[in-house]
């Protein structure tokens, strides 16, 4: 089977991923004996001195150039997932025989290699600095706090994962709030991750608690060290997740509307799932352990960590 895959606009993790190059607008096809990258002729020389393997540059037809590589009668397999749809439909007409690989192309994606983590663990370190930095000092808004949160990213030579969460008092009891003009007030909460060579972050901490607060926080962070010490008696997401279900409840603690994280790598959410029902492996993957808790009407607190589990330990990146 030969396989495509398409780098448009916007940077695919696929096609980064197995090309080990981000140039827009590329094709990237690769066969048992071939490995080629169909460029734009405007970055034909740039892709021939950092892609390892054969150039091929198009002009304004790249479905010309492809079929002078592929047989029609080949399997074709394609990203369904991140392939537009224009694209889609004129390679399913010319190439009969097409397949979705992008189920296992994200499954490949979700094993981390050494690379991979050292650069992962650069990235989770930054972020809890910058982070540690804006809660302890914040700045008079929740605004201008996310605002100081991605200028020390760009300085320290980053780049933000996401949109920052920034969110105090009320604002805190909704998971995904948006940063407002609001003063910043008790309890304090900032999801923020970096961004270092393509690869992401995602840590959660919460500040200027009340006593109360305070005990809450505690037990978070409590089911999330239960969670890392038990992972390695643990196979699947779905597993994690039931784990997580009894540890709330061993603690009082209401299960929060979303899951109990997430796989996180070249895109801040990808393999493996953790939900209920979720059979991806845990081995060799990485991803972030965030228990939540929202008092509608009140507050509410997160703490998330980026995890790594090797098959015999997890660790905290």
């Amino acid at each position: 089977m030969n396989w495509i895959l398409y780098r448009g606009e916007k940077f695919d993790a696929n096609f980064f991923y197995q090309s080990g190059v981000d140039i827009d607008h590329s094709f990237l096809l690769v066969s048992r004996e071939r490995r080629v990258l169909l460029v734009p002729e405007m970055n034909r020389e740039y892709a021939e001195v950092i892609f390892n393997g054969e150039v091929i540059p198009y002009s304004k037809k790249p479905m010309e150039s492809i079929a002078k590589i592929l047989k029609k009668s080949e399997t074709l397999g394609l990203d369904y997932r991140s392939l537009p749809t224009i694209l889609y439909t004129h390679l399913s007409k010319s190439y009969k025989k097409t397949t979705d690989i992008s189920e296992e192309l994200a499954e490949e994606r979700s094993m981390k290699g050494k690379k991979e983590l050292s650069i992962m663990k650069r990235a989770a370190k930054l972020s809890k600095t910058i982070i540690d930095a804006a809660g302890e000092n914040p700045e008079s808004t929740e605004k201008e706090t996310a605002k100081e949160l991605i200028l020390s990213t760009y300085s320290a030579g980053a780049e933000p994962a996401f949109k920052p969460i920034v969110s105090s008092g009320l604002n805190t009891s909704y998971p995904h709030s948006t940063p407002t003009k609001a003063k910043v007030s008790g309890p304090l909460l900032i999801d923020y991750g970096t961004r270092l060579d393509s690869y992401n972050s995602d840590i959660t901490r919460c500040f200027s608690l009340s006593r109360e607060q305070s005990k809450i926080y505690h037990k978070l962070k409590r089911i999330s060290a239960s969670i890392v010490d038990q992972i390695p008696n643990l196979e699947t997401g779905g597993e994690l997740a039931r784990l997580a279900k009894a540890l709330y409840k061993k603690e009082g603690l209401q299960h929060p509307p979303h899951s109990i994280g997430h796989g996180i790598g070249l895109e801040v959410h990808e393999k493996p799932s953790l939900s209920l029902r979720s059979n991806d492996s845990l081995v060799g993957a990485t991803f972030t352990i965030e228990p939540s808790v929202y008092f509608k009407g009140e507050y509410g607190l997160r703490h998330e960590n980026v995890v790594y589990f090797d098959g015999k330990k997890a660790t905290i990146l």
